[in-house]
């Protein structure tokens, strides 16, 4: 999972080497700094819909 300059959050499944999911509109004039824990991932905080 990695953000992008423009305020998305893209994930690729690292098994397979594709494109997984894209979350558009996550931050503005904010950095994003995206964690995984225990299969759950969040973003500034907060959790990403399902």
């Amino acid at each position: 999972m990695f953000p992008t300059t423009d305020g998305h959050v893209v994930a690729v499944a690292a098994a397979v080497g594709r494109f997984a999911w894209e979350r558009r509109d996550q931050a503005e004039k904010l950095s994003i700094e995206p964690v995984v824990r225990n299969g759950i991932a969040y973003v500034n905080g907060k959790t990403l819909p399902r």
